[in-house]
């Protein structure tokens, strides 16, 4: 089951509209809807309004849904070709391998102004400690200090925990 696809936006911002009452489809395959890719997201919609925004500047054939439930988020995408809107480190999709679609590099000034066609942000995970860790539990700071973890290294973990 998937819920229909829709984004809010700021008071006069562009609206999505489901045409089929499942998904939005982009200007690029909307006279010809068989033509787009389905795209899923989950949550209350997570990415769409990015997703639409970027659909559109590059004239990508997709067609978007928003789960409805996050079982149906996880499970849909197990057994249909599809886009998904996805994040990492995350084991929900690790199995399925799916390739990052390259965007034009992070644009804050075309961002501030609506423009969406350039990629999102990077997001740094980063480990934080209590500020007197280091008097209580000095070898506990070291190794801190000393860990690395690539993102190769945690997919790896998490495919171990299945």
């Amino acid at each position: 089951e998937i819920r229909e696809s829709s984004a809010a936006g700021a008071a006069g911002a562009v609206i999505g509209r489901c045409f089929d009452n499942y998904f939005w489809y982009s200007p690029a395959c909307r006279s010809e809807p068989s033509a787009c890719v389905s795209c899923l997201t989950g949550g209350t919609g997570w990415a769409v309004h990015e997703i639409m925004g970027k659909a559109t500047a590059h004239n990508m054939p997709v067609a978007i849904a928003v789960a409805s439930s996050f079982q149906n988020y996880a499970n849909v995408p197990k057994s249909l070709d599809l886009m998904l809107y996805w994040w990492v480190p995350d084991p929900t999709f690790l199995r399925l391998k799916p390739v990052q679609i390259t965007f034009p590099r992070y644009d804050p000034d075309g961002i501030a102004k609506g423009d969406l066609s350039s990629a999102a942000t990077a997001v740094s995970i980063d480990k934080y400690v209590s500020q007197d860790l280091s008097l209580l539990a000095p070898d506990v700071v070291e190794l801190l200090d000393r860990l690395t973890l690539t993102l190769k290294n945690l997919d790896e973990m998490m495919l171990d925990q299945d």
